[in-house]
């Protein structure tokens, strides 16, 4: 594995973590505090909606918690993206790349 190619399931990783919940939010609209639930999603599958209504509840919550919540999922996302790249360098370490002077131990 080539470091492009870590780098791109790094970003990957990132992007799904931090902007799905963005997208699932954005997909629907109408969301009442009181029965915390939407009125109504671009793409209505049932789990969207529900995945929408947990968002919009975090986000609630998160205004009384000072954005504690938010800031926990963030250092989450951190956390698990730094134990992904070291996942893939320790089983694909620099040494042992197609086309690395070392990879090749019979020259």
């Amino acid at each position: 594995m080539t470091n492009l190619q870590r780098r791109l399931i790094v970003l990957t990783f990132v992007l799904t973590w931090l902007l799905g919940p963005l997208l699932i939010m954005g997909n629907c609209s109408g969301w009442n505090e009181g029965s915390m639930t939407v009125a109504s999603c671009v793409v209505d599958v049932r789990l969207a909606r529900d995945l929408a209504d947990l968002l919009y509840g975090v986000v609630l919550i998160s205004a009384f918690f000072l954005g504690i919540p938010i800031l926990a999922y963030l250092a989450a996302c951190i956390v698990l993206t730094g134990l992904v790249n070291r996942h893939l360098r320790k089983r694909y370490p620099p040494d042992m790349q197609p086309g690395h002077p070392t990879s090749m131990p019979w020259i």
